[in-house]
Protein backbone atom coordinates (compact mmCIF):
# COMPACT_ATOMS: atom_id res chain seq x y z
CA UNK A 1 0.00 0.00 0.00
CA UNK A 2 1.26 3.38 -1.58
CA UNK A 3 1.40 6.60 1.30
CA UNK A 4 -1.93 8.38 0.72
CA UNK A 5 0.41 11.48 0.98
CA UNK A 6 -2.02 14.17 -0.20
CA UNK A 7 -4.94 12.90 2.06
CA UNK A 8 -2.66 12.82 4.60
CA UNK A 9 -0.74 16.63 4.42
CA UNK A 10 -4.15 18.03 4.04
CA UNK A 11 -5.73 16.27 6.89
CA UNK A 12 -2.20 17.32 8.80
CA UNK A 13 -2.60 20.63 8.30
CA UNK A 14 -6.65 20.99 8.94
CA UNK A 15 -5.40 19.32 12.51
CA UNK A 16 -2.59 21.99 12.92
CA UNK A 17 -5.03 24.71 12.40
CA UNK A 18 -7.68 23.09 14.90
CA UNK A 19 -4.84 23.42 17.58
CA UNK A 20 -3.46 26.69 17.23
CA UNK A 21 -7.16 28.18 17.58
CA UNK A 22 -6.89 30.26 21.22
CA UNK A 23 -3.53 29.00 22.05
CA UNK A 24 -0.92 31.13 22.90
CA UNK A 25 2.95 30.93 21.24
CA UNK A 26 5.17 29.42 22.26
CA UNK A 27 2.57 26.45 21.59
CA UNK A 28 2.13 24.64 25.29
CA UNK A 29 2.89 20.34 23.59
CA UNK A 30 2.28 19.34 26.80
CA UNK A 31 -1.10 20.93 26.96
CA UNK A 32 -2.21 20.07 23.65
CA UNK A 33 -1.15 16.23 24.22
CA UNK A 34 -3.62 16.69 27.57
CA UNK A 35 -6.39 17.89 25.46
CA UNK A 36 -6.29 15.40 22.77
CA UNK A 37 -6.45 12.30 25.70
CA UNK A 38 -2.61 11.08 24.80
CA UNK A 39 -0.49 10.39 28.13
CA UNK A 40 3.57 12.10 27.90
CA UNK A 41 6.02 10.16 29.86
CA UNK A 42 9.89 11.19 30.23
CA UNK A 43 11.89 8.57 30.24
CA UNK A 44 15.87 8.82 31.38
CA UNK A 45 17.82 6.99 28.83
CA UNK A 46 21.02 7.64 27.54
CA UNK A 47 21.47 4.51 25.51
CA UNK A 48 18.54 4.53 23.62
CA UNK A 49 19.38 6.98 20.46
CA UNK A 50 15.21 7.00 19.96
CA UNK A 51 14.20 10.51 20.58
CA UNK A 52 10.95 9.52 21.38
CA UNK A 53 7.76 6.83 20.25
CA UNK A 54 4.28 6.67 20.53
CA UNK A 55 3.00 4.04 22.35
CA UNK A 56 -1.29 2.54 21.43
CA UNK A 57 -1.81 0.31 25.03
CA UNK A 58 -4.92 -1.01 26.50
CA UNK A 59 -5.58 2.17 28.44
CA UNK A 60 -4.76 4.85 26.34
CA UNK A 61 -1.81 6.32 24.08
CA UNK A 62 1.30 7.49 25.35
CA UNK A 63 4.25 10.02 23.90
CA UNK A 64 7.18 8.98 25.22
CA UNK A 65 10.27 11.01 25.20
CA UNK A 66 13.44 9.94 26.07
CA UNK A 67 16.68 12.22 27.46
CA UNK A 68 20.03 11.52 28.62
CA UNK A 69 19.70 13.37 32.10
CA UNK A 70 16.50 14.69 34.53
CA UNK A 71 15.73 18.20 33.54
CA UNK A 72 12.22 19.89 34.61
CA UNK A 73 11.12 21.13 31.16
CA UNK A 74 10.81 20.44 27.19
CA UNK A 75 13.73 21.16 25.09
CA UNK A 76 13.46 22.82 21.68
CA UNK A 77 14.49 19.04 20.47
CA UNK A 78 11.76 17.02 22.87
CA UNK A 79 9.01 20.26 21.34
CA UNK A 80 9.75 18.54 18.43
CA UNK A 81 9.44 15.63 19.07
CA UNK A 82 6.36 15.43 20.59
CA UNK A 83 4.71 17.50 17.97
CA UNK A 84 6.30 14.96 15.51
CA UNK A 85 4.99 11.80 17.60
CA UNK A 86 1.50 13.47 17.54
CA UNK A 87 1.71 14.17 13.86
CA UNK A 88 1.93 10.05 13.81
CA UNK A 89 -0.82 9.93 16.28
CA UNK A 90 -3.18 11.45 13.81
CA UNK A 91 -1.93 9.47 10.87
CA UNK A 92 -2.47 6.31 12.71
CA UNK A 93 -6.13 7.40 14.10
CA UNK A 94 -7.53 9.05 10.63
CA UNK A 95 -6.17 6.85 8.75
CA UNK A 96 -5.26 3.74 9.96
CA UNK A 97 -2.07 3.45 8.10
CA UNK A 98 1.31 2.62 9.46
CA UNK A 99 4.52 2.31 6.99
CA UNK A 100 5.44 -1.39 5.54
CA UNK A 101 8.75 -0.48 3.88
CA UNK A 102 11.75 1.69 4.53
CA UNK A 103 10.38 4.30 1.57
CA UNK A 104 7.26 4.50 3.39
CA UNK A 105 8.60 4.72 6.82
CA UNK A 106 10.70 7.96 5.45
CA UNK A 107 7.54 9.20 3.78
CA UNK A 108 5.96 9.28 6.86
CA UNK A 109 8.62 10.86 8.80
CA UNK A 110 9.23 13.34 6.24
CA UNK A 111 5.22 14.02 6.88
CA UNK A 112 5.44 13.94 10.67
CA UNK A 113 8.15 15.93 10.65
CA UNK A 114 6.48 19.00 8.51
CA UNK A 115 3.30 18.56 10.96
CA UNK A 116 5.43 19.31 13.72
CA UNK A 117 7.08 22.69 11.72
CA UNK A 118 3.66 23.56 11.14
CA UNK A 119 2.14 23.41 14.60
CA UNK A 120 5.06 24.77 16.31
CA UNK A 121 5.51 27.57 13.94
CA UNK A 122 1.55 28.73 12.73
CA UNK A 123 1.97 30.23 9.35
CA UNK A 124 0.75 34.30 10.95
CA UNK A 125 3.75 33.85 13.40
CA UNK A 126 6.29 32.78 10.55
CA UNK A 127 5.35 35.60 8.24
CA UNK A 128 5.42 38.29 10.98
CA UNK A 129 8.65 37.52 12.02
CA UNK A 130 9.93 38.04 8.55
CA UNK A 131 8.99 41.39 8.36
CA UNK A 132 10.45 43.46 7.37
CA UNK A 133 11.26 40.96 4.70
CA UNK A 134 14.76 39.76 4.90
CA UNK A 135 16.50 41.08 1.80
CA UNK A 136 20.29 40.65 2.98
CA UNK A 137 21.79 37.07 3.89
CA UNK A 138 22.13 38.83 7.65
CA UNK A 139 18.69 39.75 7.71
CA UNK A 140 17.93 36.09 6.59
CA UNK A 141 19.75 34.62 9.17
CA UNK A 142 18.82 36.86 11.91
CA UNK A 143 15.37 36.08 10.84
CA UNK A 144 15.34 32.40 11.35
CA UNK A 145 17.02 33.05 15.00
CA UNK A 146 14.28 35.27 16.04
CA UNK A 147 11.66 32.28 14.87
CA UNK A 148 13.78 30.12 17.12
CA UNK A 149 13.94 32.08 19.80
CA UNK A 150 10.38 33.55 20.34
CA UNK A 151 8.57 29.80 19.59
CA UNK A 152 11.62 27.62 21.71
CA UNK A 153 12.12 25.37 18.37
CA UNK A 154 15.86 24.46 16.90
CA UNK A 155 16.96 26.52 14.61
CA UNK A 156 17.05 23.67 12.10
CA UNK A 157 13.25 23.61 12.62
CA UNK A 158 13.14 27.49 12.08
CA UNK A 159 15.12 27.37 9.42
CA UNK A 160 13.63 24.61 7.14
CA UNK A 161 10.08 26.67 7.99
CA UNK A 162 11.51 30.12 6.71
CA UNK A 163 12.62 28.26 3.39
CA UNK A 164 9.53 27.10 3.01
CA UNK A 165 8.52 30.99 2.27
CA UNK A 166 11.14 32.60 1.40
CA UNK A 167 11.93 30.69 -1.24
CA UNK A 168 15.34 31.96 -2.73
CA UNK A 169 16.70 31.22 0.93
CA UNK A 170 19.67 28.61 1.52
CA UNK A 171 20.03 27.60 5.41
CA UNK A 172 22.02 25.36 7.53
CA UNK A 173 24.70 24.19 9.69
CA UNK A 174 28.31 23.37 9.52
CA UNK A 175 30.01 21.50 11.88
CA UNK A 176 34.07 23.15 12.40
CA UNK A 177 35.07 19.35 13.71
CA UNK A 178 38.03 18.41 11.20
CA UNK A 179 38.75 15.48 9.74
CA UNK A 180 41.89 14.69 7.56
CA UNK A 181 41.79 17.08 4.81
CA UNK A 182 38.02 17.82 5.58
CA UNK A 183 37.54 21.53 7.27
CA UNK A 184 33.64 20.16 8.70
CA UNK A 185 30.40 18.79 7.87
CA UNK A 186 27.64 19.67 6.78
CA UNK A 187 24.91 18.99 9.62
CA UNK A 188 21.84 19.65 7.65
CA UNK A 189 20.92 22.14 4.96
CA UNK A 190 17.67 23.52 3.71
CA UNK A 191 16.95 24.97 0.04
CA UNK A 192 14.82 24.94 -2.78
CA UNK A 193 17.51 26.09 -5.33
CA UNK A 194 20.32 24.27 -5.87
CA UNK A 195 23.47 25.96 -3.79
CA UNK A 196 24.92 24.34 -1.29
CA UNK A 197 24.09 20.93 -2.72
CA UNK A 198 25.76 18.97 -0.02
CA UNK A 199 23.58 16.55 1.82
CA UNK A 200 24.15 15.97 5.84
CA UNK A 201 27.43 14.31 6.79
CA UNK A 202 29.34 15.60 3.42
CA UNK A 203 32.25 16.42 4.44
CA UNK A 204 33.94 20.39 3.23
CA UNK A 205 37.03 19.55 1.71
CA UNK A 206 39.45 22.44 0.93
CA UNK A 207 38.84 22.45 -2.73
CA UNK A 208 34.38 22.77 -1.79
CA UNK A 209 33.58 26.57 -2.13
CA UNK A 210 31.56 26.55 1.57
CA UNK A 211 35.70 25.94 2.56
CA UNK A 212 35.71 29.51 2.58
CA UNK A 213 33.28 29.74 4.80
CA UNK A 214 35.05 27.57 7.65
CA UNK A 215 38.16 29.59 6.33
CA UNK A 216 36.79 32.81 7.85
CA UNK A 217 35.82 30.97 11.21
CA UNK A 218 38.74 29.85 11.67
CA UNK A 219 39.93 31.60 15.05
CA UNK A 220 36.59 32.77 15.38
CA UNK A 221 35.04 32.86 19.31
CA UNK A 222 31.38 31.81 19.99
CA UNK A 223 28.89 34.16 18.24
CA UNK A 224 31.15 35.65 15.88
CA UNK A 225 29.52 36.76 12.19
CA UNK A 226 31.04 36.67 8.97
CA UNK A 227 30.30 37.59 5.87
CA UNK A 228 31.70 35.30 2.79
CA UNK A 229 31.10 35.41 -0.97
CA UNK A 230 30.46 32.04 -2.37
CA UNK A 231 30.34 31.63 -6.25
CA UNK A 232 29.03 35.98 -6.08
CA UNK A 233 26.78 34.63 -3.70
CA UNK A 234 27.31 36.27 0.01
CA UNK A 235 26.71 33.76 2.47
CA UNK A 236 26.11 35.31 6.18
CA UNK A 237 27.33 33.16 9.35
CA UNK A 238 27.55 32.49 12.68
CA UNK A 239 29.42 30.69 15.10
CA UNK A 240 27.34 28.94 17.88
CA UNK A 241 30.03 26.92 19.50
CA UNK A 242 31.47 23.86 17.46
CA UNK A 243 28.48 25.05 15.03
CA UNK A 244 28.66 27.58 12.35
CA UNK A 245 25.13 28.48 10.99
CA UNK A 246 24.57 29.48 7.59
CA UNK A 247 22.47 32.13 5.67
CA UNK A 248 21.95 32.86 1.79
CA UNK A 249 19.26 34.21 -0.85
CA UNK A 250 20.02 33.01 -4.24
CA UNK A 251 19.08 35.22 -6.84
CA UNK A 252 16.01 33.83 -9.01
CA UNK A 253 17.05 32.09 -12.19
CA UNK A 254 20.77 31.09 -11.08
CA UNK A 255 20.55 27.53 -9.89
CA UNK A 256 18.70 24.77 -10.66
CA UNK A 257 15.12 24.43 -8.38
CA UNK A 258 14.80 21.72 -6.29
CA UNK A 259 11.63 19.68 -6.35
CA UNK A 260 11.07 19.14 -2.38
CA UNK A 261 10.59 15.75 -0.94
CA UNK A 262 7.40 14.75 0.16
CA UNK A 263 6.10 16.05 3.36
CA UNK A 264 8.51 19.17 3.47
CA UNK A 265 8.72 22.71 1.95
CA UNK A 266 12.34 22.37 0.71
CA UNK A 267 15.10 19.71 1.66
CA UNK A 268 18.17 18.58 0.35
CA UNK A 269 18.16 15.63 2.66
CA UNK A 270 15.21 13.79 4.69
CA UNK A 271 16.87 13.95 7.99
CA UNK A 272 14.63 12.97 10.95
CA UNK A 273 14.46 15.79 13.12
CA UNK A 274 12.22 14.24 16.20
Amino acid sequence: MSVPVGAIEQRLSQEAEKLHKGRRTPIDVAALLEWVGINLRVQIDPTNPSHGSLLWTDTGVEVIVRREKPRAYLSPRERFTVAHELGHFFIEARFGYKPVSEAEYWQVEALCNAFAGRLLLPEGEVRGVLQPWPNTPARLLQSVHRLAEKHSVSFQVAGREVVTYVGTASVGELSDRQEGRSLGKVLWNCERHLFVGLGRGAHIMPENPLADVMRDHAKTHDGARRETRVRGIAIASRRTGRVIRIAALIPSGETEEIHPTVGSGAVTEPAQQG
